[in-house]
C-alpha cells in the first residue's frame, strides 16, 4: 500500500467578482431584488453558486455581519430611498472578496384629480369650487385617500388669467415618503399637497343702482349734485342699490353728475359712474329725455 500526506493549497489565481446592480427601480410596495447579475471567476474558471463553488451574503450597513441571503436582501430593499448594499463572496479554493454598490428605489407617482370650476362671479372671497377629488397611484393595496380638498384664487378681485391653488388633505397609514407628487418627493408625514391651475377668471357681479331725482332753484351757477347713499327704496337718499348684492361692505365708488354747463332752469339727466370694477353696475332712474340715458338716469330740475 502507498501511504503519504496530500496537502491542498488555495489556488493562486485571482478571484474576480462582478456585481451589476439594477437601475430604474420604482417603489412597488414590495421588496425588490437590487441585483441584475453576479459573475464569479477564479482565474479563468467561472464559478457556480448552485454547484457550491462560492457563497454570497449581504448586509445593508457597513457595520455588522454579512447575514442576508439573496431573498432576505430582496425583502429588505423596499422603501423608496438609496441603499448601499455590502456583499461578501466566499470560496473554498480562491479566497474571499468584499465590496459594495449603491442602488436607488425611486418614489412612485401619486396622481390627484378633481373637478374644478375655473370661473365664478365675484363674491368678495377667494373661494373656488372643487369637487370629485380622488387619488390614484397607491401601490400594493396601500390605502391613500383625499379626506378634504379646498381651492382658492390668488385674490378675490375680478380678472382673467388668474390662478387657483387646490389643496388636498391626504389620509393614509402608508409612508408617503415612498411617493412623489408633481415630480416632488413627499415627506413621510406629509398630510397636505397642492397644485396650481392657471387661466382662471372672476367675472363682475351685477348690481343695479337707482338714482333719485334732485331739484334746486336757479341762481346762475351750476348746481352741486348730491351724492348721499341710501339703503333701500324706503330710504333712497340720492342713490341706492336696488338689485344685486354688495359684498364685504364694498364701496362701489358711485359718482353722480349732470352735464357740464347745466345751470339754466330746466331738467337735466343725473348720470352715474362706478369706480369699483368688481361690479357691473347698471343705473336706473326717472329720466325720460331722449338718448341712451332714458330710464338710466335721474332727473335734476332747476326751477
Amino acid at each position: 500500500a502507498i501511504t503519504g500526506t496530500v496537502e491542498i493549497i488555495q489556488a493562486t489565481e485571482e478571484l474576480t467578482v462582478t456585481v451589476t446592480e439594477k437601475t430604474g427601480l420604482t417603489y412597488t410596495g414590495q421588496g425588490q431584488d437590487p441585483i441584475q447579475s453576479i459573475s464569479v471567476k477564479g482565474g479563468n474558471v467561472t464559478l457556480s453558486e448552485d454547484d457550491g463553488d462560492y457563497e454570497v451574503q449581504f448586509k445593508l450597513s457597513e457595520e455588522g455581519d454579512y447575514e442576508l441571503d439573496r431573498d432576505q436582501l430582496t425583502a429588505a430593499v423596499k422603501d423608496a430611498k438609496e441603499y448601499t448594499v455590502y456583499w461578501q463572496v466566499t470560496t473554498t479554493n480562491y479566497g474571499n472578496k468584499t465590496d459594495s454598490f449603491n442602488v436607488k428605489v425611486a418614489p412612485a407617482t401619486l396622481t390627484l384629480s378633481s373637478s374644478l370650476t375655473k370661473e365664478k362671479e365675484y363674491d368678495g372671497t377667494t373661494a373656488a369650487v372643487v369637487t370629485e377629488q380622488k387619488v390614484t397611484g397607491a401601490q400594493n393595496g396601500e390605502n391613500i385617500t383625499v379626506s378634504s380638498v379646498s381651492a382658492a384664487y390668488d385674490n378675490a378681485n375680478v380678472g382673467t388669467g388668474k390662478t387657483i391653488t387646490i389643496t388636498y388633505t391626504l389620509s393614509t397609514e402608508a409612508n408617503l415618503g415612498n411617493y412623489k407628487y408633481n415630480d416632488k418627493a413627499l415627506a413621510a408625514d406629509t398630510q397636505m399637497v397642492s397644485e396650481t391651475v392657471s387661466d382662471c377668471s372672476i367675472t363682475q357681479a351685477p348690481v343695479t343702482v337707482t338714482i333719485s331725482d334732485q331739484t334746486s332753484v336757479y341762481d346762475g351757477e351750476e348746481p352741486d349734485v348730491a351724492q348721499e347713499k341710501g339703503t333701500s327704496e324706503g330710504d333712497p337718499k340720492n342713490w341706492y342699490v336696488s338689485e344685486g348684492t354688495i359684498y364685504n361692505s364694498d364701496n362701489l365708488g358711485i359718482a353722480l353728475s349732470i352735464a357740464s354747463g347745466s345751470k339754466d332752469a330746466g331738467t337735466y339727466a343725473i348720470t352715474g359712474a362706478a369706480s369699483n370694477k368688481n361690479y357691473d353696475v347698471t343705473f336706473t332712474g326717472n329720466w325720460q329725455g331722449e338718448g341712451e340715458n332714458k330710464d338710466h338716469a335721474g332727473t335734476y330740475t332747476i326751477t
